[in-house]
């Protein structure tokens, strides 16, 4: 049987951008369901922020959000137990004071073992300022604190090095959590196992046997109230170089030494060093009818909410095989297909498949 783990200590969850679309999907029902599956701290608090406090009860906002997006059945003693350790603090990059005093209260009431954990699902614009805030107020620089940093992590290449220069000024480098929260699905993670855990498909997952990879994660969600947000982001940097790139890592990485997390990161990223520029001409960007009428969108916007592309990554084991990226806002179904598509194989004894029209299927 495998250990038990340790409970973890008190924790003071701060989530800014706790009214945010993926606050009320994934980060708020994600928690939910840790603390009735008992991998929560005995004591915890979770405090909401961001610019504006809620009509309501912040409690209901969440409660709201647990009965449309939860996978559990929402029972009532649960609930009870949960909603105390929510509160809602306001605060933005240029006053944190009230938030800082709201984490000193609560982790004074769950004594000096407590921690501080900051997770920052807020856009890019607003990451490095709000890391200034945190310093200045000591959030983020108490020995006991640690900062999860949601991508996309900054705009560009200049802009995510100096938020990463800005972090480090203030935060040791073991503190700094970056994540892409589509690599928590179980499925995500299930392609190390059928990768590295199959002597069928490990001979063969390589240029001599593989035509082409697809990995495909259309939407049927549009923007959900995030149109500001999609103006600054657009699918490239909200899907293609986060969520599509971190799967093409796992499904092209060579074998990591062991299974954890600085291991797989050093799979992933001797994969993206491989990784050639994309190609505008083997590019297609589009927008789905009805963006430009989205709040918070502009009029004459040509921001992209869908892209399809093909990359390919230079080294003996991908040189030759097309890696191809779809992703969009708004479409038919939505779904999360990686496709491995395998060589033909020299000596054909079958006769091709044809339709009725003799095209072949």
């Amino acid at each position: 049987m495998a250990p038990t783990p340790e409970a973890p200590e008190p924790h003071v969850l701060v989530l800014f951008g706790a009214r945010g679309d993926l606050a009320k999907r994934k980060l708020l029902p994600g928690i939910y369901h840790l603390a009735q599956a008992g991998l929560m701290p005995p004591e915890f608090r979770v405090i909401g922020s961001g610019r504006h406090a809620p009509d309501g009860d912040f409690a209901d906002e969440v409660r709201a959000a647990l009965e449309e997006h939860g996978t559990d059945e929402l029972r009532d003693e649960d609930w009870k137990a949960f909603a105390p350790r929510l509160s809602f603090v306001v605060s933005d990059a240029d006053d944190g004071e009230a938030l800082a005093q709201a984490v000193r209260d609560a982790r004074e009431e769950l004594g000096k073992e407590s921690r501080t954990l900051l997770y920052m699902s807020v856009p890019p614009s607003a990451m490095l300022p709000m890391v200034g805030m945190l310093a200045s107020t000591g959030l983020s620089t108490d020995a006991r604190a640690r900062i999860v940093m949601e991508k996309p992590f900054g705009s560009d290449l200049a802009s995510a090095q100096e938020l990463n220069a800005a972090l480090h000024e203030h935060v040791e480098e073991d503190a700094i959590f970056r994540i892409d929260h589509f690599l928590g699905k179980e499925a995500a993670q299930d392609i190390l196992a059928l990768r590295f855990a199959n002597g069928l498909f490990g001979p063969i997952w390589n240029t001599e046997h593989v035509s082409a990879v697809q990995i495909d994660i259309p939407e049927k969600l549009g923007l959900e109230g995030r149109g500001s947000f999609y103006e600054e982001t657009g699918a490239f940097r909200d899907m293609v170089v986060t969520h599509l790139s971190q799967i093409m890592g796992f499904v092209a990485m060579e074998a990591p030494e062991s299974l954890d997390a600085d291991a797989l990161r050093d799979a992933k990223a001797a994969v993206l060093a491989d990784l050639q520029p994309f190609d505008p001409a083997r590019t297609v960007y589009g927008q789905f009818d009805g963006y430009r009428e989205e709040e918070g969108v502009a009029e004459d916007s040509n921001r992209e909410t869908f892209v399809a592309l093909e990359a390919s990554i230079d080294n003996d084991r991908w040189r030759g095989v097309p890696f191809l990226l779809r992703t969009g806002k708004a479409l038919a179904e939505g779904r999360r297909v990686v496709t491995i598509s395998f060589r033909e194989p020299p000596h054909q004894l079958f006769a091709p498949a044809v339709d009725e029209n003799g095209d072949g299927i």
